[in-house]
């Protein structure tokens, strides 16, 4: 690594952990929203253009830099909403630094949570971290030394395929794992999934995948968008900022805007209204006779093929840039 790259890495860690003072200074001290906003909302910008200089020569260094600021962003636009609800003890600046050791949750609520007995747990999700990493790891190998998916066509659709389950796999192994680590470490955190491969719809399984971070997008996005009231305008800006949020962490690590992992989330917003409509359409039209049909195991497992069918038919679209990042194997 050359010294303006080095430069370059140290000024973010600086500009990422001057933030926590500045924005605790700011969200604490000025009791005018507008002056408020005004002081904080620039801070953030700059925030989130510093890493973007970081040379192209190191995507995966530029992906954990552009990552860490996003965690620190969301963390302390989730206090800037919050923190007039808060209790005072959660208000304390040593309590608020602290609780960024805790990156796996962007609730800065559940940041503060700490407690003890939590070893089974631990040991729990690390196991599934090492299982699901040795999955992934002799899937990749199995693919990148045998080349078995070329024997059976090697077709794109059979490539993108294989990718896919090794990213899914490694990435699931890697969750568990910091989900034990910060358990060890005392903090009272969820399980990063719940379940989303039984999901029965597009909604189902978003809101089941990625907790930290659909909770976040709810609380700070949907709901701010009027989701209760206007649930398709709350639907549009949520998948919008977490297509835009992907963009950066991964287009720009790979130095690639193609605008592919927007349109892969703006996807997932046209089957999750989809899904609604057809679900409000079918229960209009033969109200009693869907209610009873709907909980049949066929109409079930029918939903289920469906939803996996809308994540991961555009999936291509999502992994395309994320392989220039973390190029497990190329076509």
């Amino acid at each position: 690594m050359d010294s303006r790259t080095l430069l370059l890495v140290l000024a973010v860690v600086f500009v990422n952990l001057l933030s926590r003072f500045y924005g605790f200074w700011i969200i604490t001290r000025s009791s005018n929203p507008w002056k408020k906003g005004l002081l904080f909302w620039p801070a953030i910008l700059i925030q989130l253009l510093m890493p973007l200089p970081l040379p192209k020569e190191y995507p995966l260094l530029k992906w954990l830099l552009l990552s860490n600021t996003c965690l620190h962003v969301f963390k302390l636009i989730d206090y800037y909403r919050r923190y007039e609800s808060l209790s005072e003890r959660d208000r304390n600046f040593k309590r608020f630094f602290h609780s960024f050791e805790c990156l796996y949750t962007t609730d800065i609520r559940k940041s503060f949570v700490k407690e003890g007995g939590q070893v089974e747990g631990a040991r729990k999700a690390l196991k599934q971290g090492l299982l699901y990493l040795a999955l992934g790891t002799t899937f990749l190998l199995l693919n990148r030394h045998f080349g078995w998916w070329s024997a059976l066509g090697g077709s794109p659709l059979l490539d993108y395929s294989t990718l896919a389950a090794e990213y899914y796999l490694l990435c699931v192994g890697l969750v568990h794992l910091g989900v034990g680590i910060h358990r060890m470490m005392g903090y009272k955190v969820e399980d990063f999934f719940l379940e989303p491969t039984r999901a029965r719809s597009p909604g189902e399984f978003w809101a089941t995948w990625n907790i930290p971070v659909h909770e976040w997008l709810r609380d700070n996005i949907y709901n701010k968008f009027g989701g209760r009231l206007h649930p398709y305008r709350g639907l549009f800006a949520t998948f919008l900022v977490s297509g835009l949020f992907h963009e950066y962490i991964v287009s720009l690590a790979s130095n690639t805007l193609n605008g592919f992992m927007l349109a892969y989330f703006m996807t997932q917003f046209l089957f999750v209204v989809l899904s609604i409509s057809l679900h409000r359409f079918l229960n209009s039209l033969v109200p009693a006779g869907y209610s009873r049909i709907r909980l049949t195991r066929p109409f079930q497992d029918l939903k289920w093929l469906l939803t996996v069918c809308s994540v991961l038919l555009p999936v291509p679209l999502f992994i395309h840039n994320l392989n220039k990042v973390f190029p497990l194997h190329t076509f």
